[in-house]
């Protein structure tokens, strides 16, 4: 039996390189056998000398063949369906991703969110919140518009709407774009290539990631940025500008963790994970304005859109073959600056990427702390910033449109 491994065989044996990745180096498993079956005592040892094992060591080789089994049948399939489909979202390791999506399963998300939605009684409310929010200080409980114990869950209190005057709208220029949520400037930049940064560090094709190539019909530079929402961040988003959204599209994905730490090591989480990206316009040209799931946030919602659902059973992923499920408006959704647009369900990220002037100057740097309403960019030549830091062009969280099902 163990001859067998150690000779060359043609046939089932003669794996790819780019799998055998995926089960670790060859040589370091087999030295590892070797030395169990020089310890006396060893499952492996028992097994070479003919000797019965006990019922733990039994378990122990039903739960590690079963494991094997599992994984490799995983394994299998997952290849199979990347011969077939190729890389249509350009991904540059997929045999990483892999094991990614194992451990940062779809399901995990929503049985996280199933766990999020159960009741809690009305003496535990208060008491809980409260040590969410010392964990995360961004999460001020001061500016929550309703009492603490109104929320009947805690995925309920997550997307809790903010009093009237809470986020103020900083700037009401039609040359500039406010932020639209709460949020940590990642990255920002101009568009050069096929492939945009995800974070210094990390990247992704942002056709992919779109649906569409930007570049193809843009008429002005186009610019990005990403935004990161915390999980004590407000989770509502809203519209940076006077937008008209004439087309939305929904990609399955993953809801792989947006952390820093963890895209910096990891390139095309934005193009694999399940996201929303709204296609419309603003007054310099073309904009996308994308939000994207993450780690057991898999709930994405769009107040002007209610039947849209994410993260549903049985989807196969964009970047594997599934389908993009889109949606044109016959009438375009007119947002005004500071509108809500939707809701995440705990933390995740925005991304925009839209036409501008030459002239256009960000007014944040990367690693920033912004809040929904503060200026994040305008056009120098056509507009000058308010000199009053504080001046307050109406409020974000006072407008809750009352739109019909569309």
């Amino acid at each position: 039996m163990f001859s067998l491994c150690n000779r060359k065989t043609p046939g089932f044996l003669s794996v790819s390189s780019r799998k055998m990745a995926l089960f670790g180096s060859s040589g370091s498993i087999m030295a590892g056998i070797r030395r169990q079956l020089r310890e006396p005592g060893t499952i492996y040892s028992r097994l070479r000398d003919g000797e019965n094992l006990t019922t733990v060591q039994r378990m122990k080789v039903t739960f590690s063949c079963s494991a094997v089994a599992m994984i490799g049948l995983m394994t299998y399939k997952y290849w199979e369906v990347v011969n077939v489909t190729g890389n249509p979202a350009d991904i540059t390791s997929t045999h990483r991703l892999f094991w990614l999506r194992t451990l940062f399963g779809r399901s995990r998300s929503r049985i996280t969110g199933s766990i999020a939605e159960t009741e809690l009684p009305i003496s535990w409310r208060a008491p809980f919140y409260k040590g969410f929010a010392k964990l995360y200080p961004m999460c001020n409980l001061e500016e929550v518009r309703f009492p603490l114990e109104s929320y009947k869950s805690f995925a309920r209190f997550f997307v809790r709407t903010l009093q009237d005057d809470a986020r103020p709208i900083r700037d009401n220029s039609p040359h500039a774009l406010i932020s639209p949520c709460d949020c940590e400037v990642v990255t920002l930049g101009d568009v050069e290539g096929e492939r945009v940064t995800q974070i210094k560090g990390a990247t992704y094709n942002l056709r992919a990631f779109l649906g569409e190539d930007p570049r193809t019909t843009a008429q002005k530079n186009l610019k990005y940025c990403v935004l990161y929402l915390g999980p004590g961040d407000y989770h509502h988003f809203h519209s940076p500008c006077e937008y008209k959204v004439n087309a939305r599209r929904h990609f399955s994905g993953e809801c792989l963790p947006v952390l820093k730490a963890f895209c910096k090591k990891i390139n095309d989480v934005f193009a694999v994970n399940e996201r929303v990206v709204l296609t419309g316009e603003w007054t310099h040209g073309k904009m996308f304005y994308s939000a994207v799931a993450a780690y057991n946030v898999g709930n994405i919602r769009m107040w002007f859109d209610p039947k849209m659902r994410t993260n549903r059973l049985r989807v196969v992923p964009v970047y594997m073959g599934g389908d993009v499920f889109g949606r044109t408006y016959e009438k375009p959704i007119e947002l005004a600056r500071g509108e809500r647009v939707g809701e995440f369900r705990l933390g995740s990220t925005i991304v925009l990427v839209f036409e501008a002037p030459e002239d256009f100057k960000w007014t944040v740097s990367e690693n920033s702390r912004l809040r929904l309403g503060e200026t994040l960019g305008y056009c120098s030549k056509l507009h000058t910033p308010p000199t009053d830091p504080n001046v307050s062009f109406g409020s974000c969280t006072a407008i809750i449109p009352e739109r019909a099902t569309a």
